[in-house]
């Protein structure tokens, strides 16, 4: 957001402050600075680890001791709204999945719907746990997998742990970038990954993908 004063053009430092009930709100720097001549000066607003849907606010002041040089402005000087616009999902067919990370036979469920973001190259598998062990386990975990397709027809998936086996999470790091990745042949998708559980890392997280897209 902007700031823009009036009535003087010498250099000039005040601070702001962010008041949010959101622990994902936080302004970069509460120091503004306005330079010699400048009207106006930049404040910026981060906010961190939200998702599509999600709305946050908060309310920037001044510091009280410039409040009575603010006039005609009152304190507070604004609300900052962040929001995060729910995105058009569309189908993007389905696939077969094999899974060798739980059970000591491969797990193989089929149709499991693909969707994609739109306006992205961003997919999500929906909730492959469910297909595979929904019938034969019970508190499985509903998390969708989120992955990226690249132009040369290559999956990506993003650091972090999209998928809970019951206390062990699929960890994808590009760190550990040997244990996690993801190779194809054509359509079919070979996900590697670690496991987490704790702080302990341990390997043998791998399923299969095989994707059925729709015509063009």
């Amino acid at each position: 957001m902007t700031i823009t004063r009036t009535y003087s053009t010498e250099a000039y430092s005040t601070t702001v402050n962010a008041t949010t009930t959101s622990e994902n709100i936080k302004l970069q720097s509460n120091t503004v600075n306005f330079a010699a001549g400048e009207e106006t000066a930049t404040i910026y607003v981060i906010a961190e680890n939200l998702d599509w849907g999600d709305r946050r606010s908060c309310t920037i002041t001044l510091n009280d001791a410039d409040v009575q040089t603010a006039s005609p402005f009152d304190n507070p000087i604004h609300e900052v709204v962040v929001n995060i616009n729910k995105p058009k999902l569309l189908p993007a067919g389905t696939c077969t999945i094999t899974d060798f990370t739980w059970y000591e036979e491969p797990m193989v469920a089929e149709n499991v719907p693909i969707i994609n973001v739109e306006g992205t190259n961003k997919y999500r598998i929906i909730s492959p746990l469910y297909y595979l062990y929904g019938e034969y386990e019970e508190d499985v975990d509903m998390s969708n997998f989120q992955f990226n397709l690249l132009s040369s027809g290559a999956v990506t998936v993003d650091d972090g742990t999209p998928l809970n086996y019951w206390g062990y999470y699929a960890y994808f790091s590009s760190d550990y970038s040997g244990y996690c990745y993801v190779s194809n042949s054509g359509n079919a998708y070979d996900v590697n990954f670690l496991l987490l559980n704790g702080s302990d890392l341990y390997t043998g997280g791998r399923f299969i993908f095989v994707w059925d897209k729709p015509a063009e």
